[in-house]
């Protein structure tokens, strides 16, 4: 079990040092800080731990509203926030001896954002790849196939973007 205590720290830099044993603090402001900070963070997220992986649409914002958390719409997830849903490391930390980094309630947010997303990205897994239709191919002057959108007249006939300047004369 770990264990937490106050004293002399070598760099001023960190709040606290870790070894084996524990973290020594640099102040017993910063060592209660820390242990309430990851109580709070740890009450918060607990609710969340027996919640399924991936939710769908209506299990999110049902669940989302009975944890009293903020309801992202799938516009949000997938888009503004998608890096920082699936990559985020969304946690508390001391910022000096203060408490910083992410409020409980914003980590509970981003816990179930995440959740969300995972199934959103299964769904666009399993749906089928929509095909774009093949461009109309055009033989140019120069021998070559290009689409039609492409095709470039020059002073010796058709040309594709490649051989334009030869075909310029």
């Amino acid at each position: 079990m770990a264990r937490y205590t106050y004293g002399p720290n070598d760099d001023s830099r960190f709040p606290y040092r870790a070894n084996r044993d524990g973290a020594v603090f640099q102040t017993e402001h910063a060592a209660v800080n820390y242990c309430q900070m990851w109580n709070d963070y740890y009450n918060a997220m607990r609710p969340i731990d027996d919640v399924p992986l991936e939710l769908s649409r209506v299990d999110y914002d049902r669940i989302c509203t009975e944890l009293g958390v903020e309801v992202l719409s799938d516009v949000d997830i997938t888009g503004p926030f998608h890096y920082a849903v699936r990559n985020g490391d969304f946690a508390p930390r001391l910022e000096g001896e203060e408490i910083g980094g992410y409020p409980p309630a914003h980590c509970q947010e981003m816990a179930m954002a995440r959740r969300r997303l995972r199934a959103i990205m299964k769904e666009r897994e399993s749906q089928p790849a929509v095909s774009r239709p093949q461009p109309e191919l055009v033989r140019c002057s120069c021998g070559h196939s290009v689409a039609r959108q492409l095709v470039m007249t020059a002073s010796l006939g058709t040309a594709c973007p490649d051989c334009y300047d030869e075909m310029s004369g």
